[in-house]
């Protein structure tokens, strides 16, 4: 068994929605050192479960000026205006904008008979990110054309086989074939409240 809890803080957030905790927990059985089993071919077999929770503030990072790495704050910059000194807003404050959270599950099978003469694995998957980054569209009469937001949610569910075996082997030349197969399956669970599709806003 295995398991780790942990907290992080960004600085482009609100106070309100800096902190995040994310954990995860782990475990797997080795039944080939199992009595059962120990004698037969089967030189490897484990059973492997997971869940964890993570998050990301990456994206919130654009193009490198401090409004596009400050988006949830209303912030402002010095200009000059009619030969006055005068402030203009960089962007329009998001206080709402928090962390993008991952939920992953993971079940596998680890196997190898023949003394490992034959190897693979399966393993099923299930991701759910909630809370997606997302710049949306504004109009343009308010002087900005996006606005970076938390919407929806978005899964990618499937699963993986992989296979590999020692063909040939002579003395210290060993001839291996593998081999893999992956179906994987993504969709949107969940987008803004007036949209039914999700579309990339253009400058």
């Amino acid at each position: 068994f295995s398991g780790n809890i942990r907290r992080d803080g960004s600085s482009k957030l609100l106070k309100e929605n800096r902190y995040v905790t994310t954990y995860s927990v782990g475990a797997n059985w080795i039944m080939s050192e199992e009595d059962f089993l120990k004698g037969s071919k089967v030189s490897n077999l484990r059973l492997r479960a997971s869940y964890a929770t993570t998050a990301n503030q990456d994206l919130i990072t654009g193009r490198g000026t401090i409004a596009d790495d400050f988006p949830a704050f209303g912030l402002y910059s010095q200009g000059v205006y009619a030969d006055g000194l005068a402030f203009f807003q960089n962007n329009v404050p998001v206080p709402d904008l928090k962390w993008e959270r991952r939920l992953k599950s993971n079940f596998g099978i680890d196997f190898g008979f023949f003394e490992n003469r034959i190897t693979g694995s399966v393993n099923l998957y299930n991701d759910v990110t909630k809370d997606l980054f997302f710049p949306r569209q504004l109009s343009r009469t308010s002087g900005f054309t996006s606005l970076l937001v938390n919407v929806g949610e978005l899964r990618n569910r499937g699963i993986e086989f992989e296979i590999a075996a020692d063909a040939l082997k002579l003395g210290d030349f060993t001839w291996r074939l593998s081999g893999n197969i992956t179906y994987n399956q993504n969709k949107v669970l969940k987008v803004l409240p007036d949209q039914e599709e999700i579309a990339s806003a253009t400058d």
